[in-house]
């Protein structure tokens, strides 16, 4: 008996595919990793501004409805929201207002975001 080991056809053949994967999987690592990461983003940051039809009335807040989950951004003074929410959802809008001075208040229905982003980041604009 020979303490031998026997290297065929078969073992190099298997060699070679190990190398040629580990190589392409090199080369392409980081498109690979960058679109990953993109695709799987769990939140946005979602940013814009929001504006009514009716001259004297202020937008307050901002309500983004998606089934039972609730998330609401308060309005800046100039208009400007900017709030996290969950990648995948669709939301329904609501924005209340307050007229100026006070003497009343409502809301509009701003219709809906489908948000399916690759990027961490989106600017959507809401008016009604």
């Amino acid at each position: 008996m020979s303490n031998r080991q026997q290297s065929g056809p078969g073992l190099w053949a298997v060699t070679i595919i190990i190398v040629l994967v580990g190589i392409i999987l090199f080369l392409l690592w980081p498109q690979l990793s960058a679109l990953a990461e993109d695709v799987i983003t769990p939140t946005v940051n979602v940013t814009g501004h929001v504006s009514t039809a009716g001259f004297t009335q202020v937008p307050t807040h901002v309500d983004f409805v998606a089934g039972r989950m609730v998330s609401t951004v308060a309005i800046g003074r100039n208009g400007n929201y900017s709030i996290k929410l969950q990648n995948g959802q669709e939301y329904n809008i609501t924005v209340a207002w307050s007229a100026i001075g006070g003497l009343s208040a409502g809301n509009c229905t701003a219709g809906t975001l489908n948000l399916r982003a690759a990027a961490r980041e989106v600017a959507y604009n809401i008016s009604c």
